[in-house]
Parts: C-alpha cells; sequence; structure tokens
C-alpha cells in the first residue's frame, strides 16, 4: 500500500471512530465503542480484504487496551445492499451477522449497487429499498444495536485510469442518500468519499507520478 493510501485509510478511520462519538455525545468527546462491544463490519469486497477495518481494530487495542472488544468482520465480495453469490440479505444475516450477537455494526456498502454503470434511476431504487430493509431487519433482529453508516468510498479516478468514467459521481450520490438516511433514523453517518478524494488530489498536486496513466 503506498503512502498516500496508507493516509487515506488512516484518515478514514479516524473519521470514522470519532465523529459519531461526537454525535451521540453533544459537546463532549467520547469514545464510540464500549467496553464489552461485539462489532460486525457488515459489507462488500472493501470490507472483506480487511483494510480499514485492521486499522480499526488495532487503534482500539493499542489505545484502548483495558477495552475488551471483539470485532468481525462479514464483508463478501461482490456484495450489494441485496445480498450476492454467498446469498440474499436474510440469508447473510442469519448467517454472517446475528450468530455474533453484536452491539455494534457498521454497513459499508453501495459500489456494486451502482452496477458499474452512470445509469442511476433504476440502480438507486433498488438501493435506497435495499439499505432501509437493511436497517428495518437489523433493528427488528438486534433491539438496541448500534448502527453506523459509511458513505460508499470513492470509485478512483485519480490515481488510476477508470474503466467507467464518471462512476464516482455515482458513489457520491449514493452517499448523499445515506447521509440523509442517517439524519431521518437518527444513526452516525461517515463520509468515506470525501477525505479519500482530497487527500489523492493533494498527493498528486504533490507528485504527479500517482495520477493514473
Amino acid at each position: 500500500m503506498n503512502l498516500i493510501r496508507r493516509h487515506c485509510v488512516l484518515l478514514s478511520w479516524s473519521l470514522l471512530l470519532a465523529v459519531p462519538a461526537l454525535a451521540e455525545v453533544s459537546g463532549n468527546f467520547s469514545f464510540a465503542l464500549r467496553d464489552g462491544d461485539r462489532v460486525v463490519f457488515y459489507g462488500d469486497s472493501i470490507t472483506a480484504q480487511r483494510f480499514y477495518t485492521r486499522f480499526a481494530e488495532d487503534m482500539v487495542v493499542s489505545r484502548y487496551p483495558k477495552l475488551r472488544i471483539q470485532f468481525y468482520n462479514a464483508g463478501v465480495s461482490g456484495d450489494t445492499v441485496s445480498g450476492g453469490h454467498s446469498g440474499d440479505m436474510d440469508t447473510r444475516l442469519k448467517r454472517d451477522v446475528l450468530p455474533f450477537h453484536p452491539t455494534v455494526v457498521t454497513i459499508m456498502l453501495g459500489m456494486n449497487d451502482g452496477r458499474y454503470t452512470k445509469e442511476y434511476e433504476g440502480n438507486f431504487k433498488v438501493y435506497a429499498e435495499g439499505y432501509r430493509k437493511l436497517i428495518a431487519g437489523l433493528r427488528e433482529a438486534l433491539p438496541g444495536v448500534r448502527l453506523y453508516l459509511i458513505c460508499p468510498s470513492p470509485y478512483d479516478e485519480i490515481a488510476h485510469s477508470p474503466q467507467v468514467a464518471g462512476y464516482n459521481s455515482v458513489m457520491i450520490r449514493y452517499g448523499q442518500f445515506v447521509s440523509e438516511l442517517g439524519k431521518e433514523q437518527k444513526i452516525p453517518v461517515v463520509d468515506f468519499n470525501w477525505p479519500m478524494t482530497s487527500a489523492e488530489e493533494r498527493g498528486v498536486k504533490v507528485d504527479r507520478a500517482l495520477a493514473g496513466s
């Protein structure tokens, strides 16, 4: 992982772990996780590859060694809000989430929901309906669970030549929906897209070799 990507991941997770805490405790700094928490990271391949999830776990273990917190990865490559090759959403929740009895679940989905096309309306309708169903399913099965929504990370059009030019604009619109849904449902939301894109843009200004060919 090159320097700029490492910076992006660390920046994103600093936001994930700090911002929700501020949202929960108005006017006071407070860590988002609690002693005894069981955290499940739910998502697609970006979660399954264990980059940002491992950074989060390492940060908690090193900074808060007295907290007894367990982490479980429920990422599946290719997944969408409705599920994928590893099973539909209901199957995924029953098999990959509920057995751990989590007190905290983070959700990061969207990259595959856009179907890698700039066509928006039809795919977005499925995404929005599926996302709402996912939240409802988690709350029904896990009363009192603390949810954290993560806006889709960027489709990199800066450090790599994109196969689908303009696809990150779709991810940004999906992220706007996630942010609005979080406000509506009173769930903390963290934006991965803007900080990572901004960091890459700054990196390219420093070293043009980081730009995609």
